[in-house]
């Protein structure tokens, strides 16, 4: 078996146990176990418990974003990357069981703001992916002008509130509903169009 091989089932290995028993509950046993291998043997792909963990968490939040972004490149028209953009982003949390699963465990995985974001740059690619569809949409006339550090900041940080909420409180709200109804708003706005003073 090629090393890139080994090393992507021990990611997909411990990514599943983590799932299934929470960080905390999560051994390297467990995972040695599920693999087949000796514990030992998983030091030659981590640092330990922690850093096994953040690879295989990192590794899935990539994959996410690597979904989210040719979804963005499939579509021409600005308005369209940015509703793929949306919606892809919770589509591929609503097919990836594992990740919900770990969001409902450890929300500090996705924290609100950035100080304490242990995928700071992985988050920091995606909040500029973001950028990108606003910047372009508002040099194309597509947008209106904006402060686009202030809402894409904002819409990022209103992106993680789903996600966690939905991650903890799944049966709560129906997910696409949601981002149908945020999108509406965010494209539509509340008010209806008038000649207020």
């Amino acid at each position: 078996m090629k090393e890139q091989e080994r090393t992507d089932e021990v990611m997909t290995a411990a990514f599943e146990v983590f799932a299934e028993y929470g960080y905390r509950k999560a051994t390297l046993d467990d995972i040695s176990e599920r693999l087949g291998l000796t514990k030992s043997a998983l030091y030659l792909y981590s640092d330990g418990k922690r850093d096994l963990y953040e690879k295989c968490v990192g590794r899935a939040m990539i994959r996410w974003q690597s979904y989210v972004a040719r979804a963005v490149a499939a579509e021409e028209d600005v308005c369209r990357k940015f509703i793929a953009l949306c919606r892809s982003s919770f589509d591929w949390l609503l097919n990836c069981q594992e990740m919900q699963m770990i969001l409902s465990r450890d929300p500090d995985v996705f924290p609100l703001f950035g100080e304490n974001d242990p995928y700071y740059d992985i988050n920091r690619k995606s909040i500029k992916m973001l950028d990108d569809v606003l910047e372009r949409g508002v040099a194309e006339g597509r947008f209106r002008p904006i402060d686009r550090e202030i809402v894409t900041n904002f819409l990022f940080w209103i992106y993680k509130m789903v996600i966690i909420g939905t991650c903890v409180t799944p049966d709560a709200v129906d997910v696409r509903r949601l981002v149908d109804g945020g999108l509406d708003l965010i494209l539509n706005g509340v008010f209806v169009p008038c000649e207020c003073g």
